[in-house]
């Protein structure tokens, strides 16, 4: 009633403004407004029932509504402002702020910072705070809320988190201390720090000196950009989307960074940030701008995509280069190196880096016009013919020798190998130079000066005329002569290294005495051979036979051994008798004649210009052949099949992705079982529908003029030996150790180096994925994830492949319990390696990969034991590619040529008329398979006609195709060929029943053979390489 009758006085009688401190100050302590509960309080006590006090949750402190109706006596306003004048709270105090702000800290701990009405709470506090003016705030208050956790950073979307997880969770709540408040984009800083949703106000000036004084940024730094960076570029991508995630990001991060002044990017220094083919990312200093040939080069090497080209400024900062440098080249071979130190060989993605990775570093040497700095280069890797790479600096040069005796030698020494090609007619001369521009430190021996050479006395004949042969007498009489000695003079004098007085003088020297009729002896032979010593000791193997050979003896006299030439002898014999004895007339002088003088002394000995320069040099003992064997440097052909020791180096792995010109292998599904060729990708044919999912499809050459269209599920990559301690997501082809296991080489990657909780959730996805393709290309997926996980395949890992092995299939049987359909249909496979038995049941072919998975463990550990048994030979190299030239290396009883291909025409035709024989037995697998030998044989009479040998290894289809290339007649071959394995002729699933689906054996799965057009197709091939043979 008080209240009441002040508020008509306050009212009615302007005298209240007088009194009204005095009045208002008698109130205030009083307690005359009962609460909710009503429990008389002061008006202090209570909160104006304002929109920020309702959203801060302080209903229960509001006056009540009753009071309100009590004592109104005029506009409920005049009430409010009385209770305003006597305490009633209205505005936030500080210590309301440290309240609220304390209140949602501790909801936010314990229920998340997005729990309940929080959000709506945190925006009304800070946008009331942000209301204020800076200057009315105190720095305690200020410095207090700064480190109270009552805010919660903004929500950062799906395809940023999938790519890489935040900073902090938007359901963490955070202090505003240290956090950034910015319009940029999240992008580019998400996961470097905490970002607050930014708020807009009137005073955008006041707003930022409050958030300032909280200790808040609200301008995102460089540094904190490329420490995102560096997160990003590190994130694990194992899909497509997350790919395009983080090409996005990089280049949102590449744009902010070049606009920049300056950046320290030591942040980022040995980390992959730079963008690359396949939205991959790479080290900057392993991308440049210009790069020739540069899909041989990945991924160790890579051409700078035009999509980040504007940013080059930026990249430069980072260590990206214009044009490769000798040390890129370099790089790339140490990097190769480092990865196949332990291993025999080289797979041959590898070999084609390694060859033009050679060709360019020594091609940059030489064209370089000033002197190359290699202070930086303490090591150098070059490749040797054993297939390995090698540091420089223990190899050897081969300067001296060629043909059988180079080949011998290669289990002495390891030789630098060719990588230059066969076009290249001066290689060994420039190679020897650009040699000569490494630093001492770096270059190779040479062959000529760690070996001599001497005369094989076991193996000299001398001419069974004796003295009275013409030979030797005519060639001493023309060497004593005083005309041929007046032209040798005018020889050295000639040359531009020996002019002046002192050279002419010295010219005189060298001659005086040397081809005197006392000091001068030639010796006619009727064989003649050299050998190669090295530290005292003969090198096996090393025998070369000589045309001409010098030698000197310890009396001073001058020995020219010869072989007999008749006079009848060619003119070709004549050249090439003169050039050899030329070269060792030089040999007597210090080699003091060069090319130009050489050429006129061989004139003088012949008469006549040289020819045949490529024999002549082969003579000459100069490596430099015209056809050079096929070495280790060099791939197999595309459609070859792929030994069984190196089906465990294929990548089962279902993630991969391919670039056209990439070299792998192919499971070719027209041969059962486990039969995978060699093949290059051509072109990437891009994803296309596969059941409810799209698959990504590759054309591919598998050789013989044959191209395939295959999905990404065919083809597999040959692992890349990587260190444990490479930090690169680079695949990984592991090396057996001589006990057949080693635990720091793993295959896949380094997925048994992740937490076995995320291997999981990894699997349960490829399922989910897997499970939505087509029937066919569900079961190639499953079975590739089920050899990459299978114990046999994870040596040294047993325990934790077994774990994650048990899960995965445990997985599979839930899956397939799952996706049964409802009612009738079969349950269980059709027949082994088919694919038109349910999907529903992979759980059906696990025996079947459980025996390749063992398979190949058992064939990479004879293959290990094999290598390692070969170390403890004499003068044995093994190395991958004698694999493919096992044919030529054996011994061989006939030597190629008419006669020999006559020979395996007539057992050719010998195996057709039996084949025929067994159209009366009904035996028609043994049919199909006489007809495959003597179609085999027939084409194998073409090789030899051609100077080649049988080569077990190929295919009858890759032979055909060969063989059709040799004339236009034989063109008809190939499909004559293909037609006969359409109608079954092959040399396995006629002979052997794990090539056919159970229960079938050979003699059961030729039943619709049409026998006669099998016979007339093999006969017609007979009768066609018959007319080409003549």
């Amino acid at each position: 009633e008080a209240v009441k009758l002040l508020l008509l006085i306050k009212a009615w009688y302007p005298e209240y403004e007088d009194e009204k401190e005095t009045v208002t100050s008698k109130f205030q302590p009083l307690a005359f407004i009962r609460d909710k509960q009503d429990v008389l309080r002061p008006a202090s006590y209570f909160y104006d029932s304002v929109a920020f006090f309702t959203t801060m949750g302080l209903d229960s402190r509001f006056v009540p509504d009753k009071f309100y109706k009590t004592v109104q006596v005029g506009s409920r306003s005049e009430v409010v402002r009385f209770l305003k004048d006597v305490g009633l709270r209205h505005e936030a105090t500080e210590d309301d702020f440290l309240q609220f702000a304390v209140q949602i800290q501790s909801e936010a701990l314990k229920d998340g910072a997005m729990s309940g009405k929080l959000p709506d709470k945190r925006k009304a506090l800070l946008f009331h705070l942000l209301g204020k003016k800076s200057e009315s705030l105190t720095d305690a208050f200020l410095d207090q809320l700064s480190q109270l956790r009552f805010l919660a950073p903004v929500s950062i979307c799906a395809d940023l988190c999938n790519l890489h997880s935040p900073f902090v969770s938007s359901n963490t709540p955070v202090a505003p201390k240290g956090s950034f408040c910015t319009w940029e984009e999240t992008k580019l800083a998400w996961t470097s720090a905490v970002i607050l949703c930014p708020i807009s106000t009137l005073d955008l000036e006041n707003s930022r000196a409050i958030l300032a004084r909280l200790k808040v940024e609200c301008n995102l730094t460089a540094q904190l950009v490329l420490k995102n960076l560096s997160n990003v570029c590190q994130a694990e991508c194992k899909t497509q989307e997350t790919k395009k995630t983080r090409k996005d990001v990089l280049c949102l991060m590449y744009n902010y960074l070049s606009q920049q002044e300056s950046i320290e990017t030591g942040y980022v220094n040995g980390l992959p940030v730079v963008l690359v083919d396949g939205d991959e990312v790479a080290e900057a200093r392993h991308v440049v701008v210009s790069l020739k040939n540069y899909t041989e080069f990945r991924p160790y090497l890579y051409k700078l995509v035009s999509a980040i080209a504007p940013y080059m400024e930026l990249l430069e900062k980072f260590g990206v280069k214009d044009e490769p440098t000798i040390h890129h080249y370099a790089s790339v071979l140490a990097r190769i190196y480092e990865e196949t130190a332990q291993k025999d060989t080289l797979q041959p993605n590898q070999i084609k880096t390694v060859k033009r990775a050679t060709q360019c570093f020594f091609q940059l040497l030489g064209e370089s016009e000033e002197t190359v700095d290699f202070s930086d280069l303490k090591e150098l890797h070059l490749p040797c013919t054993d297939g390995k790479l090698y540091p420089s600096n223990s190899l050897v040069f081969n300067d001296c020798v060629a043909g059988q005796s180079f080949q011998a030698l290669q289990g002495t020494f390891h030789f630098l190998v060719n990588c230059f090609g066969e076009n290249q007619s001066s290689f060994t001369f420039n190679l020897g130079k650009l040699l000569c521009l490494l630093p001492v430190s770096l270059q190779p021996k040479r062959l000529s000066d760690i070996t001599s050479e001497q005369l094989d006395a076991s193996s000299l004949e001398l001419c069974p005329y004796g003295v009275h042969c013409e030979f030797p007498s005519c060639l001493k009489e023309l060497l004593v002569s005083p005309d041929f000695q007046a032209a040798f003079v005018a020889l050295l004098r000639w040359q531009k290294t020996t002019r002046g007085t002192d050279k002419e003088a010295e010219a005189d020297r060298v001659h005086d005495g040397l081809f005197s009729l006392e000091r001068l002896e030639v010796i006619c032979c009727e064989t003649l051979c050299t050998i190669m010593v090295h530290e005292s000791q003969c090198l096996e193997g090393s025998q070369m036979a000589k045309t001409v050979y010098v030698a000197a003896s310890p009396d001073g006299k001058q020995h020219i051994y010869l072989v007999h030439q008749e006079r009848c002898a060619s003119r070709w014999q004549a050249v090439k008798f003169s050039n050899t004895l030329a070269e060792e007339v030089n040999k007597l002088l210090g080699e003091r004649l060069y090319w130009r003088a050489m050429n006129v002394l061989k004139e003088i000995l012949t008469c006549q210009e040289p020819e045949e320069i490529a024999v002549v040099l082969d003579e000459h003992q100069v490596p430099l052949q015209k056809f050079p064997l096929r070495d280790a440097f060099t791939p197999p052909d595309p459609g070859q099949e792929i030994p069984e020791e190196w089906h465990d180096s294929l990548d089962m792995n279902i993630l991969h992705s391919f670039m056209p010109g990439d070299y792998v292998g192919y499971l070719d599904p027209s041969v059962q079982g486990e039969h995978y060729i060699y093949a290059v990708v051509l072109e990437d044919l891009g994803p296309q529908p596969s059941g409810a999912r799209e698959v990504h499809m590759y054309r591919i050459d598998v050789g013989g003029g044959q191209q395939l269209e295959v999905s990404t599920h065919d083809l597999y990559h040959f692992r890349r030996c990587t260190p444990a301690s490479d930090s690169s997501k680079a695949l990984v082809l592991r090396q057996s150790s001589p006990d057949g296991a080693t635990a720091a080489d793993l295959r896949g990657g380094d997925w048994y180096q992740q937490p076995v909780s995320e291997v999981k959730e990894k699997v349960d996805a490829s399922l989910t994925e897997i499970w939505r393709l087509s029937e066919e290309e569900r079961k190639k997926a499953i079975r590739r994830l089920y050899l990459y996980y299978h114990p046999d395949k994870n040596l040294g890992q047993e325990v934790l492949a077994n774990e994650i092995f048990k899960y995965l299939k445990e997985k599979i049987r839930e899956m397939e319990n799952v996706g049964k359909p409802r009612g009738g249909g079969s349950s269980g496979p059709k027949s082994s390696g088919s694919f038109n038995r349910s999907s529903w049941n992979f759980s059906n072919y696990w025996s079947e990969w459980d025996q390749q998975a063992h398979q190949h463990q058992q064939r990479r550990q004879e293959f290990t034991r094999q290598r390692q048994s070969a170390r403890g030979g004499s003068n044995f190299t093994y190395n991958f590619w004698s694999f493919h030239r096992s044919a030529t290396r054996g011994n061989q009883s006939k030597s190629p040529g008419m006669e020999e291909a006559r020979r395996w025409l007539r057992q050719a035709e010998c195996d057709l008329r039996a084949a025929a024989d067994e159209v009366v037995n009904n035996s028609k697998e043994w049919l199909l398979y006489k007809t495959y030998r003597a179609v085999e044989k027939a084409l194998t009479a073409v090789e030899y006609k051609q100077g080649r040998h049988f080569d077990s290894n190929l295919s009858v289809a890759v032979l055909a195709a060969r063989v059709a290339t040799y004339g236009q007649e034989l063109t008809v071959i190939r499909d004559h060929m293909s037609k006969l394995r359409q109608h079954g002729v092959d040399d396995k699933r006629t002979q052997y029943p794990n090539y056919l689906p159970l229960p079938t054996i050979p003699n059961e799965a030729f039943g619709v053979c049409k026998e006669q057009e099998v016979l007339l197709l093999g006969q017609e091939i007979l009768d066609t390489i018959q007319r080409w043979l003549g």
